[in-house]
């Protein structure tokens, strides 16, 4: 039996799932130890969606999109959400170019949350919405390095309504807790040095900061992933409202992750993080994995 214990009514959850790329190569069982866990602690934990940070897969390989596919038994029970990384991307995962294998195992209509895509049936830029005990909340999620194109749609589609949201990206943060910024030399897998972040016009972290998530207030998050551990901010606008920033990327680990997951439980006051393995049924107890955030 699992640790993890029921959530109070008022309260809700978010499942975020780092990068599963070494699952999809290697240990596939992960995904359905991780869809397990949701699908048995959904009504106890109040879990509203199941967020993916992006590199589902390690060479966007029909073979491996095929065992990332475990993921569509989430399909009728709790909203699959998913922001397509570097990985996903181009032949062999290159990231050369924007096709993807994602639309063939997952078909447009597993994403049941969907309210409006930048791309008619594509998901990899898409805002979706689900419902939480406190009202609906946004999901958008973005493409690796997004377009300035993407970016205007997702603005224009923010600021057009006052609902809270989350941004769903794969590349935002970088490990020491500071933006990706293409002013600086020091980052690595920076966006910039992949084929789609190359053309004019694609946002790095900073960028994406300054166009979309400072102006929007209704973003209240930003989860991502890509960089090797985990990574946290929080910055405060003009008019009060903060956005706290998350990084998490655990893929470094024991059989490329160790099926651990990132549990976001919402209440009146603050959001709950925690780090939890439902393959060692074991929670991350250190501040990096196991903290509190102000709403």
């Amino acid at each position: 039996m699992s640790r993890i214990s029921r959530t109070p009514p008022r309260e809700w959850t978010l499942a975020v799932l780092p990068d599963t790329q070494i699952y999809a190569k290697l240990h596939p069982e992960h995904f359905d130890r991780q869809v397990d866990f949701v699908l048995q602690n959904a009504e106890s934990r109040n879990i509203v969606a199941v967020l993916h940070e992006g590199d589902v897969v390690d060479d966007n390989s029909d073979a491996q999109w095929e065992r990332a596919a475990a993921l569509r038994r989430l399909e009728g029970h709790v909203p699959l959400i998913v922001a397509l990384g570097n990985h996903d991307y181009g032949e062999g995962g290159s990231s050369a170019e924007h096709s993807t294998r994602l639309h063939d195992w997952f078909p447009f209509e597993t994403f049941g949350s969907v309210q409006e895509t930048f791309e008619p049936e594509r998901v990899d830029n898409a805002l979706h919405r689900v419902d939480t005990p406190e009202g609906p909340w946004n999901v958008l999620a973005l493409e690796f390095a997004p377009r300035r194109e993407v970016v205007e749609w997702a603005r224009a589609r923010l600021e057009s309504q006052d609902v809270p949201t989350a941004v769903l990206i794969h590349a935002y943060l970088y490990s020491d807790h500071t933006r990706y910024d293409r002013r600086r030399e020091d980052q690595r897998w920076a966006p910039w040095l992949y084929g789609v972040g190359r053309v004019e016009g694609s946002h790095d972290g900073e960028e994406l900061y300054r166009a979309l998530i400072e102006p929007c207030s209704n973003v209240r998050l930003v989860l991502c992933g890509h960089v090797l551990g985990t990574g946290l901010r929080t910055d405060e606008r003009v008019d009060g409202t903060r956005v706290h920033q998350i990084l998490a990327n655990y893929q470094t680990g024991q059989e490329g992750g160790a099926s651990y997951l990132r549990l976001m439980t919402f209440t009146p006051d603050a959001i709950r993080v925690r780090t939890y393995s439902p393959w060692l049924d074991r929670e991350m107890d250190d501040p990096d994995n196991r903290f509190d955030l102000p709403r």
